[in-house]
């Protein structure tokens, strides 16, 4: 199967062609693919990720810039995929639409002969999971009662563990 490219397209006028940003075009990550766009006044930012949280950049779009000027404050946005081949069908789910994810801070202090891993009040319900190596395959363990709290303290022990807050 060939790589296939996550890559941003827009029209300056209704009826005209499509223009396509150039490289850099991330591969996609099929079964799991975001995409995000970002307008900042005139300005149109694009993005992928696999996760909703760490984004790869595609290109920007500075619409002052077009012949009949900057896009309106009201616009219509669509979502479209091809097969950029007649003979084959695409098939598309598009979901989840909504705000990127905001990614949870960690914070991680020695307090009382071990550690406090603490994060802000408003991420309580997320999980914090622990490993003892991030060599593949990386096995996560959920912390137990961690996600009834922002803070859990853990006596402190030999050897490395790695931490992570997964969750919505």
């Amino acid at each position: 199967m060939p790589k296939q490219h996550a890559f941003f397209q827009y029209r300056e006028t209704a009826d005209t062609a499509a223009v396509a940003l150039a490289a850099p075009r991330p591969l996609v990550t099929f079964p799991d693919n975001w995409v995000r766009l970002q307008r900042v006044g005139a300005v149109f930012n694009t993005y992928c990720s696999s996760n909703n949280m760490d984004w790869s950049y595609i290109g920007s779009i500075d619409t002052a810039t077009n012949a009949s000027g900057p896009f309106t404050d009201v616009m219509r946005v669509g979502l479209a995929a091809t097969s950029h081949n007649v003979a084959l069908t695409t098939e598309v789910v598009f979901s989840k639409f909504g705000a990127p994810k905001n990614r949870v801070p960690l914070t991680i202090t020695a307090a009382n002969g071990g550690v406090d891993l603490s994060w802000p009040a408003s991420g309580i319900g997320v999980t914090l999971q622990s490993t003892p190596s991030l060599s593949t395959p990386v096995v996560w363990s959920t912390v137990p009662g961690s996600t009834t709290t922002n803070l859990v303290h853990l006596p402190a022990s030999a050897g490395s563990t790695y931490f992570r807050l997964v969750g919505e």
